[in-house]
């Protein structure tokens, strides 16, 4: 995962509340943060609310972070990862879903896989994490990103092309143990020992070509969605959140009257749990 310079440092100061590290952190992750969210999301306004959320639940990992030497970037993610899914949940018992306007064929199209092929999906083509990396984010086992990944991109492919191959029966057993092969080939991730198996089965196979051809497509075509920007005022908003507005911010009037009205937050047993969760593990510290 790309990390700032000196991030260790940052996290360090962050955990004292300084302000300048703050602000670097909310540089070097706000829009890639924003960026996932809107992925898996596919609003803007849900995207901001999501990256807003997650600073603040990482926010309060830092000092844990800070002790333990470890990156601000996989506990915001998966934060990020955690506040996107309790707003898809929100909405979907709200009905909001059945309100939304058009939207572009892609994101329609990304729109209608579950939210952990839509969170991997962004991880690797937005921010071409390696296998273990996304595991990390999305709590599943490294072993497991490949079939994952294979099956988003099919069901991608499939919405896309009005095909139906995520939901084609395979023509072996050997086939189903090839999809997620495809996928690790595809991104660099392919252990020479899983390859001397699986080449001579696609060579020989009749619809494995077919299969690989349509996952590397959907890769593409994924990985060329550029994504939105973050709004202007998303930055100063959350370092506001945190304590620390940014002099430029305070001066200018950042978001303005906008991001002065109250939003929804966190569950508040979302919001308990997490934080729970945090001081669990800084009284687990030597």
């Amino acid at each position: 995962m790309r990390v700032p310079s000196g991030e260790p440092e940052l996290v360090r100061a962050g955990a004292a509340g300084d302000p300048a590290a703050l602000a670097a952190l909310w540089d070097a992750y706000g829009a890639r943060v924003f960026a996932f969210g809107q992925r898996v999301l596919g609003r803007v306004d849900a995207a901001a609310d999501a990256a807003q959320d997650a600073f603040l639940l990482a926010h309060a990992q830092l000092g844990t972070l800070a002790r333990a030497g470890e990156s601000f970037g996989p506990a915001v993610f998966q934060a990020a990862r955690t506040t996107s899914y309790d707003l898809l949940a929100r909405e979907r018992t709200a009905g909001a879903a059945a309100r939304r306007g058009p939207a572009p064929s892609l994101s329609a199209a990304a729109a209608r896989l579950r939210p952990q092929q839509r969170a991997a999906l962004a991880l690797s083509g937005l921010e071409r994490l390696p296998y273990a990396e996304i595991a990390a984010v999305l709590g599943i086992g490294a072993e497991a990103v490949g079939a994952l990944l294979a099956r988003a991109r099919l069901r991608l492919h499939d919405e896309l092309r009005g095909t139906a191959l995520a939901a084609a029966a395979v023509r072996s057993p050997d086939c189903e143990d090839v999809i997620p092969l495809l996928a690790a080939a595809s991104d660099g991730e392919l252990r020479p020992a899983d390859a001397g198996w699986a080449d001579p089965h696609i060579q020989r196979c009749p619809t494995c070509p077919r299969t690989r051809r349509a996952m590397e497509e959907a890769a593409a075509t994924y990985a060329a969605w550029s994504p939105a920007p973050a709004p202007s005022w998303l930055g100063a908003a959350t370092l506001a959140e945190l304590g620390a507005e940014a002099p430029a911010a305070a001066a200018s009037g950042g978001r303005g009257a906008a991001w002065a009205t109250p939003r929804p937050r966190l569950s508040v047993a979302l919001l308990g749990a997490s934080l729970l969760a945090v001081a669990c593990a800084a009284l687990a510290q030597p």
